[in-house]
C-alpha cells in the first residue's frame, strides 16, 4: 500500500515539475543537467583541501 502511494505521489511531483518547467520554457533535461552540475560543484567544495 505505501509503495503505491509513494508511486503516485512521485509521479504527480513529477508532473507538477515538468508544468513549472515548461512555463519557464525549459525542457525536464536541462533542468537535469543544471542540477547535476550544481551537485557536482557543491561536491568539489566539500572536499578537503590538500595542505602542499
Amino acid at each position: 500500500m505505501i509503495e503505491k502511494i509513494s508511486t503516485n505521489l512521485a509521479l504527480q511531483i513529477s508532473d507538477k515539475l515538468t508544468k513549472l518547467l515548461k512555463e519557464q520554457g525549459i525542457t525536464l533535461e536541462e533542468y537535469a543537467r543544471s542540477r547535476k552540475k550544481v551537485y557536482k560543484e557543491v561536491e568539489n567544495s566539500q572536499l578537503p583541501q590538500s595542505k602542499d
